[in-house]
């Protein structure tokens, strides 16, 4: 019930933000802001470590979050959705604990969160356990509005 409350709620403003032109941005974002805050703890979606983002894991008309985080920021109950061997290898000796390779297709839905782990450099080679020289993983938390 108020997961659907807060659905609701998030869909009359956006219906209000299209509908009224004299609506900036600033404002926009400020009452979204302030539904967040109100709605803060009613529903809480899943949450994923992936090592990459496509918009074929989101419906039409999503409205996604991406922000920088560190990887202590990565919740313990993340489910793995790594599919490269070597690449959950390297993110879990950053992290710090097990990572599970896991090569699956999500779909995600309002207030779910994937958190991706980002490698930049190239190729792992096989059998990477840590990151090469010249390489880094950076981490990336998005946040699914549907």
């Amino acid at each position: 019930m108020a997961n659907s409350n807060f659905n609701s709620a998030r869909n009359r403003l956006y219906e209000t933000a299209s509908l009224c032109p004299m609506m900036d941005m600033e404002t926009f974002y400020a009452v979204e802001a302030a539904l967040d805050a109100v709605t803060d703890g009613i529903y809480e979606g899943r949450r994923f470590l992936g090592n990459a983002f496509s918009l074929q894991m989101v419906p039409s008309g999503t409205i996604c979050t991406i922000e920088e985080v560190h990887p202590e920021e990565v919740p313990q109950d993340a489910v793995s959705v790594i599919g490269h061997p070597d690449t959950a290898n390297v993110v879990s000796g950053i992290l710090g604990r097990p990572v599970a390779c896991n090569r699956a297709t999500i779909q995600l839905g309002d207030g779910d969160v994937l958190y991706v782990a980002q490698l930049m450099g190239g190729r792992l080679p096989e059998g990477a356990t840590s990151l090469p020289e010249g390489f880094k993983i950076s981490f990336r938390k998005v946040t699914i509005r549907c």
